[in-house]
């Protein structure tokens, strides 16, 4: 069978998909996001690269990104195309598993990444590379699969392939300079490991009674996660006409409005204002600081359980309830005083942890509660 150059989203429909060769000598710290039109799908790749988005319409997400223009213009699937020593260019796409499973035999809404690759790959291979055995690994604690390939003379890469919340496979495509392939592991890594894709619209709809006077106007507008904040190792996506600032060094404030944004737990909110807090650090430093009787193996209930006792006052709190949010462990709390009221989420994940505290005018919380989990879904932690 031969092969025409295609894209990666392309190759998936078609039943092939490649890992790529992850970035470079370090894990970078500068970084730039893609978010695509519909602000439903982020990735986050080095500031000082080149992008290039895709077209295809049966995705989520297809983006080219690449170290140097020229590198952004190669493929291997063109036989004229060499790479430089020094030269990478990923390919990242996304598509949902239903779509492919109805596509491909053997692929299920419950096949595992390793699983789905040997489906895929059983439609029959490229003959222009070599390539090696697939070998399962773990992105953030994600079940994943890679694969490494090489075109003689003209380079080498890998193929790299997981499944978000058993919605969404996501996928990577390196190429690079011949010997060089696995120099881009740790950025490739990062590159799959950032993809957050929301898993309905971006929309937070107002609730009321029926037959009871109208309230004021509170309702969370449709919105787009396209702005971004960071810090700390922590990043986010947020609504475009969204406010943020940092919190220490691990903290990052976003709201609705100006006023809303410089305002704290203990501070009254007005009728329409949403405040949303996120903490990123590791579990054992989050028990030191809230001088928690607990060790690093807690649960994420007991976590917001000790939390809960520790602040208990004047705040009023429900029974901590067990949750999972982006794949991961959670628990969630809501809480209530005469001047505000909230909800609070804690994320473990391995030994990190997120914290999300919202902070609403009393009796509209709920009103903020599907943005708030929107953000959490594109929330990431990478401790520096």
């Amino acid at each position: 069978m031969k092969w025409s150059r295609i894209s990666l989203l392309t190759l998936l429909l078609a039943a092939f998909v490649l890992a790529l060769p992850v970035a470079a000598q370090d894990s970078t710290t500068d970084l730039q996001v893609y978010t695509t039109e519909d602000g439903r799908a982020f990735v986050q790749f080095p500031a000082d690269w080149v992008s290039e988005p895709g077209s295809d319409s049966d995705s989520v997400l297809t983006l080219k990104v690449a170290n140097t223009p020229d590198a952004l213009e190669k493929e291997l699937f063109n036989l004229d195309d060499v790479f430089e020593a020094g030269e990478v260019h990923i390919e990242v796409a996304a598509i949902a598993l239903a779509e492919l499973a109805s596509d491909i035999p053997g692929i299920t809404t419950d096949s595992s990444p390793a699983e789905i690759l040997d489906a895929l790959t059983s439609q029959g291979m490229p003959d222009e590379f070599e390539f090696g055995d697939s070998g399962e690994i773990k992105i953030n604690g994600i079940p994943a699969v890679r694969v490494n390939l090489i075109a003689e003379d003209r380079g080498e890469g890998q193929l790299l392939l997981t499944v978000l919340e058993h919605k969404w496979i996501v996928a990577i495509i390196l190429y690079a300079a011949p010997g060089e392939g696995d120099k881009w592991d740790i950025i490739a890594r990062d590159i799959l490991g950032s993809v957050k894709i929301a898993n309905s619209p971006l929309e937070a709809e107002a609730t009321s009674a029926p037959d009871e006077t109208p309230e004021p106007d509170v309702t969370a507008e449709p919105v787009e996660l396209t702005n971004s904040a960071s810090n700390g190792g922590g990043m986010l996506m947020y609504p475009a006409t969204w406010f943020s600032r940092k919190h220490g060094s691990k903290g990052i404030y976003i709201a609705n409005t100006e006023a809303a944004v410089e305002k704290s737990f203990g501070d009254s909110l007005a009728s329409g204002e949403a405040n949303i807090l996120f903490s990123f650090g590791t579990i054992a430093d989050y028990i030191d600081d809230a001088n928690l009787p607990l060790t690093p193996d807690a649960t994420a209930v007991e976590l917001l359980e000790m939390t809960t006792v520790a602040v208990a006052g004047s705040v009023d709190f429900t029974t901590v309830e067990e949750t999972t949010l982006a794949g991961k462990s959670a628990a969630r709390v809501d809480f209530s005083t005469s001047a505000f009221a909230g909800t609070a989420w804690l994320i473990t994940d391995g030994d990190n942890l997120i914290t999300v505290q919202l902070l609403a005018a009393p009796g509209e919380v709920e009103k903020w509660q599907q943005i708030a989990l929107n953000v959490i879904d594109t929330a990431t932690y990478a401790p520096q």
